[in-house]
């Protein structure tokens, strides 16, 4: 609790002109922002790139920080919406097949994979990452901590200061957003 007053105390600095405590804000989380993005990017570069630019946006849009909320929460929304906008660039395009969410989730009940198991496996989990950002970003955070974090509900409840109903039916929402996103075959579009 000591830290997020710590943060407020930093970020009202910062929206008064004092670049030095934005700066220990900065220090503060760049570490933190690169690990959260490095899933999304799987490239430490990228990564670190896609930090400097969340914390470039939130700079300039200190203004926009609502202090009743947890400062990591809105960088790490910057932060996330900065790795949605790197997909859009790129264009990133790739081909779905069906998949049981149930089945990423899981896993492989402790048996060991071939190296074809593993790779399937592990597009199949860069595949839900895709969809997971596609998602509307209520559902997108509940479905990040459950799929990818695999946190407990009631971690996740804690986690997003929502209550415990709320997630579930965020996460039910979400993984059948998913399941549709991931089962829906990508289909060239045809130009008469």
């Amino acid at each position: 609790m000591q830290q997020q007053e710590n943060d407020k105390l930093w970020v009202k600095a910062a929206r008064s002109g004092d670049t030095t405590a934005f700066a220990a804000l900065a220090n503060k989380y760049k570490p933190l922002l690169i690990q959260f993005l490095l899933p999304y990017t799987h490239v430490l570069e990228d990564a670190e790139d896609l930090c400097q630019e969340s914390l470039h946006r939130a700079f300039h849009n200190l203004e926009h920080y609502d202090p009743k909320y947890a400062f990591s929460t809105w960088l790490y929304n910057i932060a996330r919406n900065a790795a949605i906008d790197h997909y859009r660039k790129q264009n990133a395009s790739i081909p779905l097949t069906p998949v049981r969410l149930e089945d990423v989730e899981e896993g492989i009940d402790g048996q060991s994979e071939s190296p074809e198991d593993s790779y399937i496996r592990n597009q199949t989990r860069q595949t839900i990452r895709m969809a997971i950002a596609a998602l509307p970003e209520h559902y997108r955070e509940a479905a990040e901590l459950r799929f990818l974090k695999e946190f407990a509900y009631e971690e996740i409840a804690n986690q997003l200061q929502l209550p415990l109903n709320t997630v579930r039916t965020r996460i039910r929402r979400a993984r059948e957003c998913l399941l549709q996103q991931v089962n829906t075959p990508n289909t060239p579009e045809t130009h008469d």
